[in-house]
């Protein structure tokens, strides 16, 4: 009798261990899914409304889809096109980890990156989008 206890013992065991590393798995995986807040700028208050407004609508895009690389590359060329560089990057940084076949978010990632002094990451990420887009 004890011996069977102890086999039931370790399969009770070995099934905890399997149900927990599967809701381990199952939590990284919308971790991964969800991502990151998208980034703001750090008073959004003081800036004109229409762009307030603006930056709000587009993160709240990226908030209810944080997995669409177009969502975050629209909030970076919100940031880029109002001097927000180092926002910019982040955005791009986002949309080129969820899709990186886009030459074209790779193009702006270089220009932001460049335009923010890291001349070494530019090269990276021109490099990048000239080799999905040698035309």
């Amino acid at each position: 009798m004890h011996f069977r206890h102890s086999r039931h013992l370790r399969h009770f065991r070995h099934l905890i261990w399997f149900v927990a590393v599967a809701a381990l798995a199952a939590g990284a995986g919308w971790l991964l899914r969800r991502g990151p807040a998208p980034p703001a700028p750090a008073d959004l208050a003081s800036l004109d409304p229409a762009l307030a407004n603006l930056i709000a609508e587009t993160r709240a895009d990226v908030r209810a889809d944080s997995s669409d690389p177009t969502e975050w590359a629209r909030l970076g060329m919100v940031y880029e096109a109002n001097g927000f560089v180092g926002l910019a990057v982040a955005c791009y940084e986002q949309s080129v980890a969820r899709r990186g076949t886009e030459a074209r978010w790779w193009y702006r990632l270089a220009l932001v990156r460049a335009r923010a002094g890291n001349v070494e990451g530019a090269l990276v990420a021109a490099g990048r989008a000239s080799a999905l887009d040698p035309g």
